[in-house]
């Protein structure tokens, strides 16, 4: 099952500082993911926090406009 196997795919990617005063942090998204969900620049990503058998998990999902 092709979703079974995106979910073995591993990437390391490094923040850096977005600039202009802000606090904020952002990184690469692979392209991998970019090509799974068919994103575009300006597509816009919701970020989830869950806690799962103890552990914090960042879950990240396209928002697609229809």
């Amino acid at each position: 099952h092709f979703g079974d196997t995106m979910a073995r795919v591993k990437n390391d990617t490094t923040l850096v500082a977005t600039g202009g005063g802000s606090n904020s942090l952002r990184s690469t998204v692979p392209i991998w993911i970019i090509e799974q969900f068919d994103l575009r620049p300006g597509d816009r990503l919701a970020w989830k926090l869950d806690i799962e058998d103890g552990d914090f998990c960042i879950k990240v999902n396209p928002v697609k406009e229809v």
